[in-house]
């Protein structure tokens, strides 16, 4: 058996496992949830193996169904060390809890179901594992049991709905057409408007679930009215998951015929809208998850202009286009540099009395080094160079120049803009509390992970980045 099909089967079956093996032990102690945690680092070591293995020598597995090649064993190498780190603060948010096994048992579900997302491509291993993922996270949503957290999920869950509708419409057009696996001979119906509908079905579907506007209106309540451990995991994990499958599907269904000129412009505005919206809704707002939930938008709507630059690229030029592979490494880097930024600001909210900026206050004198691990995470969320969230923005607005020069500017514009409500967050970090105001203690099971994410931010930036574009490729049909 070949190393990559080793790796890849550990990988699933250790995540397996990892649903199973919380309702035999007791994780409403800290012993359980290291415990819990096992199947998780387990994980990480068969996804580094994998990520050893694949980089150079790309392959298919299951007769084309699962495909390991740089951008799925990177994502999904990333995606589970995300995992790992949030299920390790979740300690805290266990502890005691009656649902801990639950709560464990069910984030292995949204984890097997995100890794299976990014690695198919499989029509119907692709709904399946979307299927799980969603589910999973509307009962992670639900699971604190209080009125506040049962809306919220029930909010989630209509738009997931919506987003699975259209997730139907997709499968029953062009993909259909053309079997199960869309790597093995691509889109046979050659017709471009349908495959362009088809792909316009496919964009909605993942702008219901990731929060692009004008399909966001869940997400801010969603995110401010759960715990931030749980909100750590949407969006560390199963956005990040969603929107790389995604992408790697509407490639698939953009080859041959490729997009026509009205989906370019169509993205090039979901894209505009979502970015502006997300950023000045923003600037007004005053609790730290609400202000995170509308920079998820707007970091949506960046994503989505390397979606415009991809279906630029396919229909001027198909897969031959350069700008193919470009936007889609520009993509994969975001979505990194996302991954390990938002989820440590929401970790920290998961402390009672730390969702408003004001809470924020003493954290310097207090504890330096945390301090400067969420200004190095939050400054990495704006772009500033040299951390890991400057890549991925440059690479993402250099890739819609060919496109659209405007787009471009509007996206500059945008970027200033966020500068504001994060400069917000970071100058709350170093001001001194008022007298007899307290200043948030965070236990050592939520400042390691923190700590973590803004290491990694540093050293990703610092050339570890640039390496990983200049390897990222999505496999061709």
């Amino acid at each position: 058996m070949e190393v990559s099909v080793l790796a890849f089967t550990g990988m699933t079956l250790s995540l397996t496992a990892g649903i199973f093996l919380p309702l035999f032990i007791d994780t409403k102690n800290e012993r359980g949830s290291l415990i819990a945690l096992m199947p998780a680092i387990v994980a990480v070591m068969f996804a580094g193996m994998l990520m050893g293995t694949s980089m150079q020598r790309p392959t298919m597995l299951l007769g084309g169904r699962m495909v390991l090649d740089p951008l799925s064993v990177t994502l999904g190498l990333i995606t589970i060390f995300v995992a790992a780190l949030v299920l390790l603060a979740s300690s805290e948010f266990a502890r005691g809890r009656d649902t801990a096994s639950s709560f464990y048992s069910i984030s292995y579900m949204a984890i097997l179901g995100s890794i299976l997302v990014i690695f198919t491509s499989s029509i119907s291993i692709f709904v399946a594992s979307w299927i799980l993922m969603s589910v999973a996270s509307y009962v992670l949503a639900a699971i604190e049991k209080s009125k506040i957290s049962a809306d919220a999920a029930l909010k989630y869950a209509i738009m997931g709905g919506a987003s699975t509708v259209f997730l139907i419409m997709w499968i029953g057009t062009v993909p259909y057409l053309s079997g199960d696996v869309l790597l093995a001979g691509g889109n046979s119906f050659s017709v471009p408007l349908v495959a362009t509908a088809a792909a316009l079905m496919l964009v909605l579907a993942v702008g219901f679930k990731a929060g692009a506007f004008p399909f966001h209106a869940w997400l801010p309540d969603v995110y401010s009215n759960i715990n931030g451990t749980i909100v750590a995991l949407l969006t560390g994990v199963v956005k990040v998951a969603a929107f790389a499958g995604a992408v790697r599907m509407l490639v698939y269904t953009l080859v041959p015929p490729g997009a026509v000129e009205s989906l370019v412009a169509l993205l090039g505005l979901l894209s505009v809208a979502t970015m502006t919206y997300g950023n000045i809704a923003a600037l007004s707002a005053k609790n730290i998850q609400r202000i995170m939930a509308y920079s998820s938008i707007a970091h949506v709507g960046y994503l989505l202009l390397g979606v415009t630059a991809l279906s630029f690229a396919l229909k001027t030029g198909g897969f031959t286009h350069g700008l193919v592979l470009f936007a889609t490494a520009a993509i994969a880097v975001h979505l990194i540099a996302y991954a390990f930024s938002k989820p440590g600001v929401f970790l920290l909210t998961s402390l009672p009395g730390a969702q408003s900026l004001e809470s924020l206050k003493g954290l310097y004198s207090s504890d330096r080094v945390l301090a400067f691990s969420l200004t190095v995470i939050v400054m990495s969320l704006l772009g500033m160079p040299p951390l890991a969230g400057f890549w991925g923005k440059l690479y993402l607005f250099q890739s819609i120049i060919p496109v659209s020069t405007a787009l471009l500017v509007i996206a500059i514009v945008n970027s200033g803009i966020s500068s504001f409500y994060y400069a917000r967050i970071v100058r709350e970090l170093y001001q001194e509390p008022a007298d007899g105001e307290a200043v948030i203690n965070v236990p050592p099971a939520i400042r390691v992970p923190v700590i973590i994410f803004a290491v990694a931010s540093i050293l990703l930036g610092l050339g570890i980045m640039t390496t990983l574009f200049n390897q990222l490729a999505i496999m061709m049909p």
